[in-house]
């Protein structure tokens, strides 16, 4: 089921990975082979070579901004961390003290209704990539009176098919809603409060790759 920000019923289904509207770079290299024999075969072999050491320099590079990012994530540095993950023109909408009945789907939805949050808040990112990519992120915490409650809610919002918490209207940044896949999901828990975070693209090529790493980074986000 996929996931559209601001719409009716809105929300994702987690899929097997794992609003705002973001950007993030993409980092591709194209390995060039070619078949035959004799001269033409050498060509072809050396092209491949090339292809090869450059995907894994480009795999190497990532890797390190995402390590960064996620180190400026963890000192509270949200913007250091965007833009370490080669993001620009950020924008953001924040959403504090929302009722989670109201926004949640499925049996999240359902557990609220068993189990009330205490808290939730969202944000909305929204920005470019170095190639001029966007991309959308939906970060949010959601808090709760105990640690089981949190540990409980975590392990259901990580299960496929269960429903979710719903992200904030494209409108608060002036962006049509996008539709979520809910493949590039991250969460983790913080004593009483687990965090959730989703990243789509919005339009241009952006590797899964690069979307998970943006996801993993903004769960690391400082709560609003």
């Amino acid at each position: 089921m996929n996931r559209r920000i601001g719409g009716a019923g809105g929300g994702s289904d987690k899929g097997s990975g794992g609003g705002t509207q973001v950007i993030v770079g993409t980092v591709a290299a194209i390995a060039i082979a070619s078949a035959g024999s004799g001269v033409g075969a050498g060509i072809g072999a050396s092209a491949g070579s090339s292809g090869t050491v450059a995907e894994s320099a480009a795999g190497r590079n990532f890797a390190a901004r995402k390590t960064q990012g996620k180190q400026s994530a963890r000192r509270g540095n949200a913007d250091e961390a965007l833009r370490r993950m080669g993001l620009r023109n950020v924008r953001r909408a924040v959403e504090r003290n929302l009722g989670c009945v109201v926004n949640s789907f499925g049996q999240v939805r359902e557990f609220f209704l068993r189990t009330p949050c205490a808290s939730l808040d969202r944000v909305l990112l929204a920005a470019v990539d170095e190639q001029g990519n966007p991309i959308v992120v939906m970060v949010a915490w959601v808090g709760f009176r105990t640690r089981g409650d949190a540990r409980r809610f975590k392990d259901l919002d990580d299960t496929h098919g269960t429903g979710n918490v719903t992200p904030p209207g494209g409108a608060l940044l002036g962006i049509a809603d996008v539709r979520f896949t809910g493949q590039h999901y991250r969460s983790r828990r913080a004593g009483s409060v687990t965090v959730i975070a989703e990243a789509e693209p919005v339009g241009g090529p952006v590797t899964d790759e690069v979307l998970d790493g943006l996801a993993e980074v903004a769960v690391l986000l400082p709560r609003p």
